[in-house]
């Protein structure tokens, strides 16, 4: 079920492709592909979830397409869905009259764009983009956070606790 959710994906960005081709706008579209989490399937002797700090719970998927990006490389870097909102404003903005979109607040995470058009070593040996990415899970749903069942502070009509952060 997971390959066939896979092809429908597959099928609708085929369909926009050829539409954006067809109006001669493929080379001035980016396409960014992404996922919320990654998952586990019993990895670490814990049921099967994706709300650990593993690896295979916080990585994911990210593949990005359009002018100025080389195909086939692939980076080291640490990037977060944080970043998302910056690199499409700062991609939005480009080619308009003003220097720069003020914001009326602080955005949280930055641009990927001098990364994306390699401006930053894509596999560097010590990360300059990013050094290190926060990891926090309040709550959850493994059996890890069984012992916890009995604290007044923690809610019991849920899911039980399951709280980490990790760098």
């Amino acid at each position: 079920n997971r390959l066939r959710s896979l092809q429908a994906i597959d099928e609708a960005l085929e369909s926009i492709v050829e539409t954006l081709q067809e109006a001669k706008l493929e080379d001035n579209t980016y396409f960014f592909y992404t996922a919320d989490n990654g998952q586990h399937f019993g990895d670490f002797r814990i049921p099967a979830g994706k709300r650990q700090a593993y690896e295979t719970d916080v990585l994911v998927p990210f593949l990005v397409r359009g002018p100025r990006i080389k195909p086939g490389v692939q980076s080291t870097q640490i990037v977060q869905s944080v970043d998302l909102a910056p690199t499409f404003l700062n991609l939005a903005s480009r080619g308009m009259k003003t220097e720069h979109i003020e914001i009326s607040y602080q955005m949280d995470g930055k641009s990927m764009v001098p990364l994306l058009e390699g401006k930053i070593l894509p596999t560097p040996k010590v990360n300059h983009y990013r050094p290190a990415a926060l990891l926090e899970m309040y709550g959850g749903s493994s059996n890890i956070g069984l012992r916890y069942k009995i604290m007044s502070a923690f809610y019991h009509n849920h899911m039980f606790p399951n709280t980490y952060q990790a760098v």
